[in-house]
């Protein structure tokens, strides 16, 4: 299955920040926006934090139309505009190889980079 078979399923678009560095005080600093399809789900699910490895409870996913390279420090936009914390990824693949990105995140950010709800 191709991603074209799974954009229909990406009816929302999210933005995607790499984290470039730290500024003094250890806040991410930020690249480029990066638009993707994607769907977003609300949904709590018991996930392993990359970080660390600690079993935490995910308030949702989001399913990216590509397969960016991703740390813990990135900053992803929602459509509601909130940017709630990354918790852990999987890139799953099939016989076309992989083509998307699950993405489980946690509460929302306390400002600085990570932006707020």
């Amino acid at each position: 299955m191709s991603i074209a078979d799974f954009k229909e399923l990406m009816p929302a678009t999210v933005t995607l920040q790499s984290a470039t560095g730290s500024n003094e005080y250890g806040v991410p600093t930020l690249g480029a926006a990066q638009s993707f399809a994607a769907r977003v789900v609300y949904k709590q699910k018991r996930v392993s934090a990359k970080s660390g490895g600690a079993d935490v409870l995910s308030h949702g996913e989001v399913w990216l139309a590509g397969t960016p390279t991703l740390t813990e420090r990135d900053k992803l936009t929602l459509p509601d505009g909130s940017s709630p914390v990354i918790l852990n990824w999987e890139i799953p693949s099939d016989e076309t190889g992989s083509h998307h990105t699950k993405v489980f995140f946690g509460a929302y950010g306390g400002g600085g980079a990570r932006g707020t709800q």
